[in-house]
């Protein structure tokens, strides 16, 4: 394993990419709905 810290740099950009991922689905599906609701309502 190399520890430059580049390499380091990465892995730790793409685990927070993943995190953000990860949380960006629920609020999707919380938000869309929502959304919609305004659309049809304005």
């Amino acid at each position: 394993m190399n520890d430059s810290p580049r390499s380091l740099y990465h892995t730790e950009n793409s685990g927070l990419l993943r995190d953000v991922e990860f949380i960006k689905i629920p609020l999707l599906l919380v938000f869309l709905p929502a959304l919609s609701r305004q659309v049809f309502v304005a």
